[in-house]
């Protein structure tokens, strides 16, 4: 998520759960996953890094969908080697009636190391009425599936029995969506049309807590994602109209014989359509670069597609490899901007005040977007409850950027990004804690940036970025907490950073 503006989760929060989710982030602060069993926790030289390390088991929120059924253990964060979720999306898309039929297979693999007794499903497009419509539930051998379990935003399924660690179901829904006229993520305006969070999906299953499924707030993100593999097909029911479809990967085929689509191990699937936008693209390295733009905001857009094969390169170096054959950018119709797998939207107002050179919105927050396909997309995280873990680290790449790319502009990243704000606040604020979004930028992004550039001042370049390279690598897709974070930064350093670590953040 870009940091100057609200984003996801558009209904207000349940001031009824407030309290009660402040209690549990006092007791459990940096406790997002429990530690992994099959590789021993290293022992910080910090005594605040121990009690900032998580317990045996995470106490639930009441928030997330918790399993009763499951016996809490604690589990691997980073993904096994077991096949992972796959999702396959077969869509007829009326373009003029604004219209989604869709066919979707679901089959979830059991990497959470505990029995599950019932499926989530989050369908954010039942947050509007309506705009989703669940025609059919069913297992695979067609057997329907009771659609009882429809309650606002999610669909629980139970399972006939508990499902097995390593084993898989599998379900099938037919839906169709009537996108609501609105500008942003999902919806259309009049020069766009944009599908982000459009399908029903499984969220991150935590053992010793259950389905994280979260209220959301009128500020930061409240969707946590697993790792899956997706198939679609998209089929324009008039395929004589010129249409420019952007998303998550590459298409093969074309309006006549549908548009097909693969994309492993990511996050999600993203698209945006529109007959008025131009796509830019860089096709000069292994990866492709698309950015999508209506006519006008061409020479800003040329500049975006630079600065992100520019962060995809730096980033690739500090961090590890890109992990996807595409990356996309689309300028949006509205005043937001979000980071999805492969795909991030950029508010269109950051390209039409675009005057030139590297000193400008639209580079920071092109850089600050493809960091997220670190932070965000290959280490996964709970975005509710520890926001900073994925916002703190794409907003200080950006820094990282701008010394490798353009040193000359350092200083004034620093004054013009987080210096003149004076920021204040703890960097593990969940996003339940402000009713405003700027003292929670404040307190997640910049505070946030201002304790990562204490710690390199601390540790020295080399250690630092030695630990960066290793916490990206060790949760390579994976999932972490902030106690992975802390356990992670004691293998690179010796020093004692109970001070430091006390500066910025609220412990237990």
């Amino acid at each position: 998520m870009k940091e100057t503006t609200k984003t996801r989760g558009k209904g207000g929060f349940k001031t009824c759960f407030k309290n009660v989710f402040v209690l549990v982030l006092w007791l459990t602060c940096l406790v997002g996953c429990v530690m992994p069993v099959d590789k021993p926790a290293t022992t910080p030289t910090s005594s605040l890094l121990t009690l900032l390390a998580p317990s045996a088991t995470v106490l639930p929120s009441p928030t997330p969908l918790v399993d009763l059924t499951a016996t809490p253990q604690a589990s691997p964060t980073a993904e096994p080697t077991a096949r992972r979720t796959t999702y396959t999306l077969k869509v007829q898309f009326d373009y003029a009636k604004h219209h989604l039929a869709v066919n979707e297979t679901v089959t979830y693999f059991n990497r959470s190391g505990v029995p599950i007794s019932k499926l989530v499903l989050v369908i954010e497009p039942n947050r509007t009425p309506g705009v989703f419509q669940l025609d059919s539930l069913t297992w695979v051998d067609r057997t329907a599936i009771p659609r009882s379990g429809l309650k606002g935003a999610s669909l629980t399924v139970p399972l006939p029995q508990p499902l097995a660690p390593g084993n898989s179901v599998t379900l099938i829904l037919n839906f169709q969506l009537n996108l609501p006229q609105r500008n942003g993520i999902l919806g259309y305006g009049a020069r766009q049309t944009n599908l982000g969070d459009w399908y029903p999906f499984l969220p991150y299953y935590q053992s010793g807590t259950g389905w994280l499924v979260y209220t959301p707030t009128g500020l930061g993100e409240h969707l946590c994602y697993d790792l899956a593999d997706f198939v679609v097909d998209i089929l324009p029911s008039d395929p004589k109209i010129n249409l420019v479809i952007s998303a998550s990967a590459q298409a093969e085929g074309d309006s006549q014989t549908g548009y097909h689509y693969q994309l492993r191990a990511a996050r999600n699937f993203t698209w945006s359509i529109s007959q008025q936008m131009e796509a830019l693209t860089d096709t000069s390295g292994k990866v492709k670069l698309f950015v999508t733009v209506f006519p006008e905001d061409k020479t800003a857009g040329e500049m975006a597609l630079k600065s992100m094969g520019e962060a995809l390169q730096i980033y690739s170096d500090l961090f590890g490899p890109y992990p996807h054959a595409s990356l996309t950018m689309v300028e949006g119709d509205f005043f937001d901007g979000m980071e999805y797998d492969g795909f991030t939207f950029l508010d269109q107002n950051y390209f039409i005040h675009y005057t030139g050179g590297p000193e400008a919105y639209l580079v920071t927050l092109s850089a600050h977007e493809t960091a997220h396909q670190w932070w965000y997309g290959l280490v996964g995280n709970d975005q509710a409850m520890e926001p900073w873990l994925d916002e703190t680290l794409a907003t200080y790449s950006e820094v990282l950027f701008y010394e490798r790319q353009y040193p000359n502009d350092v200083n004034w990243w620093w004054n013009f990004r987080v210096n003149r704000f004076n920021p204040t606040g703890w960097v593990n604020t969940t996003i339940y804690d402000y009713d405003a979004f700027r003292p929670y930028v404040n307190a997640v992004y910049l505070r946030g940036v201002l304790f990562m550039q204490a710690l390199r001042k601390q540790m020295g370049d080399q250690e630092f970025l030695a630990f960066l390279k290793d916490y990206a690598n060790r949760y390579r897709q994976g999932w972490v907490s902030g106690a992975d974070f802390f356990n992670v930064l004691g293998d690179h350093t010796q020093q004692n950073l109970d001070a430091l670590i006390g500066e910025y953040f609220k412990k237990p």
